[in-house]
């Protein structure tokens, strides 16, 4: 494509500066227009878009709600700046010229009030000439009569139209309000959380369901019902046998079979749950590593991270993470389990993984990391008043069963094998049912109480991030900020006055490696930028590169290059998919320029928002369109691009 044909760019390239799927879309909504949506409505979002850096969203619906109804001072002033931001004259239609002639036109009908005063100041620096006349020198003192957010506000969205004369005559000002504000409002405290994923509510894993079938009962009642006929029959025959002894051991078989039986079903279960815990820790993880880039390996990257960060006092990273290497896993494999279909990042559970990593250090400090141990653990009287009821009975089982064998030798025989046969089954069955029973009541508690901290956790953490994440507003205000200060360095390096400067135009896309995130709705933002400066002055065009670590504040210069306005020979957008575009910058004497706004990460929007509208937007944040308009007009028309598409001043009233 050549300089003199523009693109229509309807879509957003995968991993370019305007996002990535793989990025944080915070749930928010106050960028979401309801298809309902009110004039007032549409208005109050078209502004937070405004001021959130994505006129392009913001001129629509704001000029929508003046179409229909809203049509009052407030409006329109910000519609103009709307129309005005990250553009320069040239990047506005004919009829765009039009408008604003015709509002400014029909000004003197409208009430007079601030946003009036406001309107018309915007007016006279869009109108005065660009020297040091006294009309340019009567504007800029109106500017410095507004209040100072309105002051502002202008010198913000107007930055690309304001030059020469007008812009120097503010730039010390707005140089020094960036100064003071580039790291105001707690920004390195703060602009973390931005980027930081939203928490997914807790999960705990259920408890399984006790192992309880209706054949168990039929089994145990069955086996029950036969061991207390042959009991039973056994006590009969001792009965018949008259003698008082016989009688007497009966009772005592009873009496002790009875507190062996339950203290041996104590002892049993107490058993079974140490040595299933002891199990659970021993054969938790794979033995295999899950594939790189999974949610598994993330997983698996952030339980190793925190719980190397969260160490007990006085012991070393590499002992702790060998200490609980089993209940690292098991804890590890429960989030996997709980998570894995939800289809999130692993940052989302990292909050979850870090609360366990400080609960596991905490219990370890407090000697109940195993407790299960001390829960389960079998006491010495537990086992006394289970062996030696149990001898007892046995002792007196032979006296019944001698006693019994008298009256009648063959019934005896067969009441107790039957007795010893059912009185096993039926220990067996009951003790699988009640042990059950008891593990999966036990269990269901653990995991209450789980959950329970685990939503604590998660309602502090949530609201940490919610009172600690910038809003939209101090996001863009920031990186104006820092784009400024990168502005001010590059005119310092080569000195140049304000006078000198045609136009200038930032490119920003992120950086490789950087963090992403965004509000449902709004324009996505990077943790690390690579910008691009453009500045055109009456010799050429200066080139600059820059390196920008937004969370840090901090700026590297990476290149600079120069350029005369005949060494620009085309400029091409190249479609390399569906959603990739690459800026070409081609010159006379040396090699074509990428300019990159699109790689192969991945990037589109969330399935409720316009596809076109998201391009839009983004690409409008990111500075593309104003940068090939300008780069587009040099290659065109060379130096005689100075000269082209000057606006018209409108008459006066």
């Amino acid at each position: 494509m050549n300089a003199s044909a523009t693109p229509t760019i309807n879509t957003v390239a995968p991993g370019s500066n305007v996002g990535v799927q793989t990025g944080n879309v915070h749930n928010s909504t106050i960028y979401v227009v309801p298809p309902d949506a009110t004039p007032e409505q549409k208005y109050t979002i078209g502004l937070r878009s405004l001021e959130a850096g994505a006129p392009s969203k913001a001129r629509g619906l704001i000029r929508d709600a003046i179409d229909h109804g809203l049509d009052h001072t407030e409006a329109n002033f910000h519609w103009v700046l709307a129309l005005l931001s990250k553009r320069t004259l040239r990047d506005l239609t004919s009829e765009e010229h039009e408008q604003i002639k015709r509002l400014f036109a029909a000004l003197h009908t409208y009430l007079e009030d601030e946003w009036r005063t406001a309107l018309e100041v915007v007016f006279r620096l869009l109108y005065s000439p660009n020297d040091s006349s006294g009309a340019t020198a009567a504007a800029i003192k109106d500017l410095h009569a507004l209040p100072p957010g309105r002051r502002e506000m202008i010198l913000r969205h107007l930055d690309l139209v304001l030059t020469g004369a007008k812009k120097d005559s503010v730039w010390e000002e707005t140089r020094r309000e960036a100064e003071e504000s580039q790291c105001g409002a707690q920004r390195l405290d703060r602009v973390w959380a931005y980027f930081h994923a939203d928490p997914i509510p807790a999960r705990t894993r259920e408890p399984d369901r006790a192992e309880v079938f209706t054949a168990h009962y039929v089994y145990a009642v069955a086996c029950t019902g036969l061991f207390a006929g042959a009991v039973g029959y056994l006590g009969w025959l001792v009965l018949l046998n008259t003698a008082p002894s016989p009688i007497l051991a009966y009772l005592v078989l009873l009496a002790a079979g009875s507190t062996a039986g339950r203290q041996g079903l104590e002892w049993h279960y107490r058993a079974k749950r140490w040595q299933a815990r002891d199990r659970q820790l021993r054969s938790a993880g794979r033995e295999s590593q899950p594939p790189e880039g999974g949610f598994a390996r993330g997983v698996d990257h952030s339980f190793t991270h925190y719980f190397g960060t969260y160490l007990p006092q006085g012991l070393g990273r590499e002992h702790w993470l060998s200490k609980t290497a089993g209940i690292r896993r098991l804890l590890r494999d429960e989030v996997v389990e709980i998570y894995r279909e939800s289809r999130i990042g692993v940052r989302r559970v990292d909050w979850l993984i870090r609360f366990m990593a400080r609960d596991v250090r905490q219990r370890w400090q407090a000697g109940t990391l195993l407790e299960y141990r001390d829960r389960y653990s079998v006491a010495t009287s537990t086992k006394i008043w289970c062996l030696l009821p149990a001898a007892i009975a046995v002792a007196s089982a032979t006296v019944v069963i001698a006693a019994a064998f008298t009256v009648n030798p063959l019934g005896a025989v067969l009441a107790a094998v039957c007795a010893l046969a059912a009185g096993w089954y039926t220990a067996v069955w009951w003790t699988h049912i009640l042990g059950e029973k008891r593990r999966e009541r036990e269990e269901r508690e653990e995991h209450d109480q789980a959950q329970s901290a685990r939503k604590t956790e998660h309602q502090r953490w949530k609201a940490k991030l919610d009172a600690t994440r910038p809003n939209e507003q101090e996001m863009e205000a920031w990186l104006t900020y820092d784009k400024t200060l990168l502005l001010s360095q590059a005119l310092d390096l080569y000195r140049l006055p304000w006078q000198d400067v045609i136009a200038h135009t930032f490119l920003q896309t992120h950086a490789p490696g950087c963090k992403k995130a965004r509000r449902r709705g709004g324009v996505w933002r990077f943790s690390k930028y690579s910008i691009r400066l453009f500045l055109v002055t009456h010799d050429g065009v200066r080139d600059f590169s820059a390196d920008l670590n937004f969370e840090r504040a901090h700026i590297d210069w990476t290149e600079r290059r120069n350029f005369r306005f005949d060494a620009v020979s085309s400029i091409e957008v190249a479609r390399e998919s569906t959603y990739s575009y690459t800026l070409k910058l081609t010159l006379s004497n040396g090699p074509t320029t990428d300019v990159g706004v699109a790689n192969s990460e991945g990037v589109a929007p969330e399935p409720e928002e316009d596809p076109d509208a998201f391009s839009e937007t983004n690409l409008d944040a990111a500075g593309f369109t104003t940068t090939l308009h300008i780069l587009e007009g040099i290659a065109a028309e060379g130096k005689a691009w100075f000269n082209r598409h000057t606006v018209d001043t409108p008459s006066q009233r």
